[in-house]
Order: structure tokens, then C-alpha cells, then sequence
């Protein structure tokens, strides 16, 4: 019997004629589905057009759709932004 894929960010299911693509990080595999993948190349998109501010929101946008994020999703997520240039934006206030 096949074992069940899963999106590791949104959880759906692999269904009929959809895949989800393969992702090995370190020494953890998971899948991600075809729309929680084109939100990842859409940021990298935006970081090579210069849009930080669409790229923040896609960011938000997959986040969010994490409903419990693995520690494997994170680590590979935060790698992907760094790899692509991603500017990470200070949440601290700098106002003294």
C-alpha cells in the first residue's frame, strides 16, 4: 500500500494527478503540494525583481498557512530565504 504524502506546510493530501514536490534538507525529506511550492518560487521571484515588500507578504502568506510548522519546515525555510537573498527585516524596535 502507497504511503500517504502530505504537504508538510498546509498538510494536503497528494491526490489524483497532483504530486508534491520532494524536499531533502539536512537529513529531513518532506513534500510540499503545487500551490504551497508556487508561493516559495513566487518569493524568489520578487527577491530577484527587488519587491521586498510583495516578498514579505508571501512569506506571511506561507507561513500562515502552516497550521503547526515542523522544526524541518522552518530550518529549510529560513536556509531557502537566505539562499535566495531574502532581507530579513528587524521586528525590534530601534527607538531609544
Amino acid at each position: 500500500m502507497k504511503e500517504s504524502i502530505h504537504c508538510e506546510c498546509c498538510g494536503k493530501k497528494e491526490g489524483f494527478r497532483k504530486s508534491h514536490e520532494r524536499i531533502t534538507h539536512e537529513n529531513d525529506t518532506f513534500y510540499l503540494c503545487v500551490d504551497c511550492s508556487q508561493i516559495v518560487y513566487k518569493i524568489k521571484d520578487k527577491v530577484i525583481e527587488k519587491n521586498q515588500s510583495l516578498a514579505d507578504e508571501l512569506a506571511t502568506k506561507f507561513l500562515s498557512l502552516a497550521k503547526s510548522p515542523s522544526e524541518a519546515l522552518l530550518s529549510w525555510f529560513d536556509n531557502y530565504k537566505t539562499k535566495i537573498g531574502f532581507i530579513v527585516h528587524s521586528t525590534e524596535d530601534k527607538s531609544d
